[in-house]
């Protein structure tokens, strides 16, 4: 409780009503002043003062002038005293309250155990929803270093059974595989490079993001990605545990020096690394992803750019051809058995006819036949090697049955992945919708031989499956296992939504509609 207090809220706070009068006025004079102090405290604090120094100084003289008495009184009643004590349980009786006894104990520190993870092991906020449930079951809230105790206490016993429960989920070969990690990083750091090898996976070049893209970017990842892979961790291993938890038991595994995570107990040592590593796997998986969106845009938006470059040079805009185009016509048909050059050339002459020529020709398939070639040449000698691994590592998910054909194409992808051949054997089942390939680039991956047998070419058939894999990655139509931001959609959904389908949709009807109604309320009082 606040020390200093104004006089308005005093007069709210300290005021005696009609029927406290009452119930203090019962008791002896030399007690009287304590007794409405105390009841007082506890109907604003459902807790009772344990020495004088909780009370604020105002509060005692507040309430003597009410009851016409000395304050000098209170200076002489003991809050430890019997006296006291059966005061205490009069005032827990009068404001409908009890003491705690021991199921409610332990119903609260098993109430706390579900509620640790929840509010992020945050001590203060644990604390402020136990003050919370005891008032709400009207039972008298110990006092504050007991709270503070208990709290500190289950976090840190949740902590130990984590730490345990990890423990136990692992297997030897995943321990060996650790600590030969570690091992491999220390021979690392004791070797005096003057020039550090960048092919190598160092725990700082782990604990680093992407960076820019590039060839070199995506074989690092990949490396990242494989180096932790095969530690062989569970895939569930922490699948219990919250996002913000783990992170900080990351945070403490690469915050602390090696040899300080190898002071740990094995408990705790590997239940850091463990965490370090798990996280960034799935961090990994994102950026990957990530890179392969940025890559498709990168080499889409380059050819583009290129094609553009090369129509402006090559291509001269000629102003008013249709004009011109009409009174050749025109000459034409005046002068049928004419000289091209006397009958044509004297309306426009060679050079125009010429650029007029150039111009029709560079119409729109054209156009997207030449930024295919361009993206083709990029993604041959640059990426496909990089992308084809990534296809490789990452396993893509769709929960929609419209989109497994991509699923499908990139299935046959992989299964081509070591192969030579220009084109895909005729015996397979390949998927060759358009929501694989569009119909600007249908002519360029499918061709007739002249047996009459159509022939896929897979370089052209990559290129098709990795766009329609980027659109389907940017709106979470396919996703990515054992990924973060690209994992399945319907992980975001509560755990109870197939049960309580009906009734989240009610309250998500009703937050909907008070936002609506209060942006509503916001613009109308802007204007």
């Amino acid at each position: 409780m606040k020390k200093e207090w104004t006089i308005d809220e005093e007069i709210e706070a300290f005021i005696l009503s009609d029927r406290e009068m009452a119930f203090v006025t019962t008791k002896y004079r030399a007690t009287r002043i304590g007794f409405a102090v105390m009841l007082k405290y506890f109907q604003m604090e459902h807790q009772f003062p344990v020495e004088k120094n909780d009370i604020p100084p105002d509060m005692p003289l507040f309430i003597a002038k009410q009851l016409q008495l000395s304050p000098d009184a209170f200076t002489t009643y003991q809050f430890d005293s019997k006296t006291a004590y059966r005061q205490r349980q009069e005032i827990l009786q009068f404001c409908g309250f009890r003491e705690e006894n021991e199921g409610d104990r332990k119903s609260l520190q098993d109430w706390l155990d579900d509620k640790i993870y929840e509010y992020n092991q945050d001590v203060d906020l644990l604390k402020e929803q136990i003050y919370r449930k005891y008032r709400i079951e009207k039972i008298s809230i110990p006092s504050e270093w007991q709270i503070e105790t208990l709290v500190r206490g289950r976090i840190r016993q949740k902590e130990q059974q984590f730490y345990q429960t990890t423990y136990q989920r692992l297997s030897a070969t995943s321990l060996e595989k650790m600590d030969a990690l570690l091992a491999y990083w220390g021979d690392l750091e004791d070797e005096e490079n003057d020039k550090e090898d960048t092919t190598k996976i160092t725990f700082r070049r782990l604990t680093l993001g992407p960076g820019r893209l590039s060839q070199a970017t995506l074989v690092m990842e990949l490396n990242k990605l494989q180096t932790l892979l095969d530690l062989e961790l569970p895939d569930h291993l922490f699948t219990d545990i919250p996002a913000k938890i783990l992170q900080k038991y990351r945070l403490r595994a690469t915050s602390e020096d090696k040899t300080e995570v190898s002071r740990h107990n094995e408990t705790v040592r590997y239940t850091l690394l463990s965490a370090f590593f798990w996280l960034k796997i799935r961090e990994l998986h994102d950026s990957l992803v990530e890179l392969l969106i940025t890559l498709i845009h990168k080499i889409d938006g380059r050819a583009e750019k290129k094609v553009k470059m090369e129509l402006i040079l090559e291509v001269k805009k000629v102003f008013g051809k249709n004009k011109i185009l009409v009174h050749l016509l025109e000459s034409a048909l005046q002068n049928p058995n004419g000289i091209i050059k006397d009958t044509l050339f004297s309306v426009a002459s060679p050079e125009i006819v010429g650029d007029i020529v150039k111009e029709l020709k560079y119409k729109n398939s054209i156009y997207q036949e030449k930024v295919h070639w361009r993206i083709r040449n990029s993604y041959s000698s640059s990426y496909r090697s990089a992308v084809t691994n990534i296809l490789q590592t990452l396993q893509f998910k769709s929960n929609n049955h419209l989109h497994q054909p991509v699923i499908q194409a990139i299935d046959l992808l992989r299964q081509y992945h070591t192969s030579k051949q220009i084109t895909f054997s005729s015996s397979e089942d390949i998927p060759l919708g358009p929501e694989i390939i569009p119909k600007k680039w249908y002519d360029l991956v499918i061709k007739e031989d002249s047996n009459g047998e159509l022939k896929i070419n897979r370089i052209n058939y990559e290129i098709c499956v990795l766009h329609a894999l980027k659109d389907k990655l940017k709106c979470r139509e396919i996703w990515v296992s054992f990924a973060f931001r690209y994992r399945n959609p319907d992980d975001y959904l509560p755990a109870d939504f197939e049960k309580k389908r009906v009734q989240h949709y009610e309250t998500n009807a009703s937050a909907s509609l008070r936002w609506r109604r209060k942006n509503r309320q916001f613009t109308a009082g802007s204007t």
